[in-house]
């Protein structure tokens, strides 16, 4: 299992570095949002996942981007429900 670092917003430009998560939009709806850790891209969290009190992710994270393909199951620091 892989611990992805919380990195709360600092200000209006915070980015996301790789492993790193934070909680944000897409699409209009509140998410979390996770900087893969092998290629960099950020994306969010599926409908289908669901996270557990300690942080963890199920299923597991799949970055289904062609070049990457990242399959791990994560468990994200500092997770408060």
């Amino acid at each position: 299992m892989v611990t992805i670092q919380h990195h709360p917003p600092r200000g209006r430009w915070s980015y996301l570095r790789r492993g790193q998560w934070r909680s944000g939009l897409a699409n209009g709806k509140h998410t979390t949002l996770i900087c893969c850790p092998c290629c960099g891209y950020v994306g969010a969290l599926r409908e289908t996942h669901e996270i557990a009190a300690d942080g963890t992710v199920s299923p597991a994270y799949w970055h289904d981007v062609t070049s990457c393909g990242y399959y791990e199951f994560i468990r994200l620091e500092d997770w408060a429900p």
